[in-house]
């Protein structure tokens, strides 16, 4: 935390109304992020603080004129990296192109699920063939999603290990980041 001295206070207080005044004229926008009165309120704040810390009396400018520069090019600076973060945004329940109805939620959600490519056969298979590569936990926890993908629930795959229903889904997850690391979905369609 920066100290200030007794006058640099004074100078804020009494200079505080400036800030506002200013966010009038730079204007607002309510709804977009970093461009709300809030926060630009708070970097006219920091600009008002900045402004009265390097303040020289003998350059011949008031404080005022002094303060207003420096709020005014803190808050459009501000502003011009707002606009450029919000440009760069990409919301996901927008549409991809006008002729498709497809968003990029959709994409994602549809990556999330490989296996609904595959038909229970071939994801069967799959899993039979990277099981073989694997022992212990890993290869149990193959195992315990191909009976998963048959319509088992974890206590009745627990029942046919003689385990505690949290240990297959802990074996499960070890075999899901185990796949993926080793298997990207890509080889194991095409091996």
């Amino acid at each position: 935390m920066i100290s200030m001295t007794e006058k640099e206070q004074d100078l804020i207080l009494t200079h505080l109304t400036l800030v506002e005044s200013l966010i009038y004229q730079v204007g607002y926008q309510k709804g977009v992020v970093g461009m709300e009165f809030e926060d630009l309120y708070q970097i006219g704040c920091i600009a008002l603080c900045k402004a009265a810390a390097h303040y020289r009396p003998d350059r011949g400018a008031t404080f005022k004129t002094y303060a207003c520069r420096v709020i005014r090019n803190m808050l459009q600076d501000h502003r011009e990296h707002a606009s450029y973060i919000q440009s760069r945004l990409c919301y996901l329940d927008s549409p991809l192109s006008s002729d498709e109805g497809e968003s990029y939620l959709d994409i994602i959600h549809d990556s999330q699920e490989p296996d609904a490519y595959l038909s229970e056969k071939e994801l069967l298979e799959l899993l039979n063939r990277a099981k073989s590569n694997y022992n212990g936990i890993t290869k149990k926890g193959i195992e315990a999603i191909a009976l998963k993908y048959q319509g088992y629930s974890n206590v009745e795959i627990a029942n046919l290990y003689h385990v505690k229903a949290n240990h297959i889904s802990a074996w499960i997850s070890r075999a899901r980041s185990r796949l993926k690391a080793d298997y990207p979905l890509t080889d194991l369609c095409y091996s």
